[in-house]
């Protein structure tokens, strides 16, 4: 937009008005700069509708850009637009979808994609119409949001109680009225000890709840985090640090598979998360980061097995060389693999479908780029895959 305004000034300054002004006289000199104005804007708003350079100041922060929603969830926009402006609350649309990419994993061809059946019926499964759904949420979410701010509480605070349930709104606003993990945690297991029959996820992932997540088997006390990082900005550039900071791209790989991330590299619920994330539907085309010759292919594993593939599930290994250096990618919790061991692979070559098997909580990719060829010195070094992926 700036260069346009020199380029158009510079040049219609010098030669144009010159001319006008010594054609008209001064009645027509201002005319014409009247029209040279108008021209001047015209080329300026024509070079920024066609200009594909982007710069930071023309990223929208804090506002969700729809290319993180997968299709399938964001298929559900209208009418969830129209069923929160029927309740007064059409400017949480975005908020809601980011919660039905939560719930759903991405794929929203379900009966209830807004896993509204507890709040509407009662009991779980009640729902088997996507459009009862989704007008079931908007009230459930509604209820919330009223409750939310008649008490005074933070956004992350509803935004954990559509998942815990409108108690939680009071729970918080007694203990200072902000969330945090922790409160999260404490209300989990106050109401786990209330029904223990019902809610028990040490061993089996009882009621839906991963075991990892013992002794907190109501709700999910990692709700929020999971919604807000659907609600992330997308960059410039149209790629998303998994770390939420910006990252020396370092290059040579390209994204294994297209959808939205939902857990980046880095510390997660205590420990190290050595990948990215990516939140797809089961059997969504897994493609080989860049070329090189598959060096593992682990098969065999179903879902609710999750120890099975050492809490990988069904996985590939990779071995790549790339500008004179080694390096390792895998791609875990398949549902399928296309790709032999000793397989020759190209870059943007399809070798899996992505699936839950594992160690899982939902349909995912989680990918790791590793130093080294698998089973050589330096191979347990994982790096942060946004420095590499274009």
């Amino acid at each position: 937009m700036k260069s346009a305004f020199k380029i158009a000034t510079g040049w219609l300054s010098k030669k144009v008005v010159l001319l006008v002004g010594g054609l008209v006289g001064v009645a027509g000199f201002f005319y014409g700069l009247i029209f040279l104005v108008i021209l001047i804007l015209v080329i300026g708003a024509f070079a920024s509708t066609n200009d594909t350079s982007n710069s930071g100041d023309d990223c929208i922060s804090g506002e969700v850009v729809e290319g993180q929603i997968s299709p399938s969830v964001m298929q559900w926009k209208d009418d969830l637009q129209r069923e929160l402006d029927d309740v007064g609350a059409g400017e949480y649309t975005m908020t809601l979808l980011a919660i039905m990419q939560q719930e759903t994993g991405g794929n929203a061809d379900i009966s209830d994609p807004m896993q509204a059946s507890e709040s509407y019926c009662g009991s779980v499964g009640c729902i088997k119409d996507q459009k009862l759904s989704i007008h079931a949420g908007a009230i459930h979410f509604k209820d919330v949001l009223d409750r939310s701010k008649s008490l005074g509480v933070d956004s992350n605070t509803m935004i954990q109680s559509y998942n815990m349930g409108i108690g939680f709104v009071g729970y918080v606003s007694e203990r200072g009225g902000k969330w945090t993990e922790e409160l999260a945690k404490k209300f989990s297991d106050q109401q786990t000890k209330k029904n223990p029959s019902l809610y028990n996820c040490a061993t089996s992932g009882k009621n839906g709840q991963p075991a990892e997540r013992y002794p907190y088997c109501y709700g999910d006390y990692t709700y929020v985090n999971k919604v807000v990082n659907n609600l992330e900005p997308v960059s410039c550039e149209g790629g998303l640090s998994a770390s939420g900071d910006d990252v020396d791209y370092v290059g040579g790989f390209i994204t294994p598979t297209k959808g939205t991330i939902t857990s980046g590299y880095g510390p997660r619920w205590g420990r190290p998360h050595n990948g990215v994330d990516w939140g797809v539907p089961t059997g969504t085309p897994v493609y080989a980061s860049a070329t090189g010759v598959v060096s593992k292919v682990h098969s065999g594993c179903v879902q609710g097995n999750h120890s099975c593939g050492g809490g990988w599930g069904n996985h590939i290994f990779v071995d790549h060389t790339v500008d004179g250096k080694k390096y390792t990618t895998i791609y875990a919790h398949l549902s399928s693999a296309k790709v032999k061991v000793g397989t020759q692979v190209n870059g943007g070559q399809v070798i899996a479908g992505s699936g839950h098997t594992g160690h899982s909580t939902g349909p995912h990719l989680h990918f790791e780029i590793r130093l080294g060829h698998s089973g050589t010195s330096g191979f347990n070094v994982a790096e942060d895959p946004m420095k590499y992926v274009k």
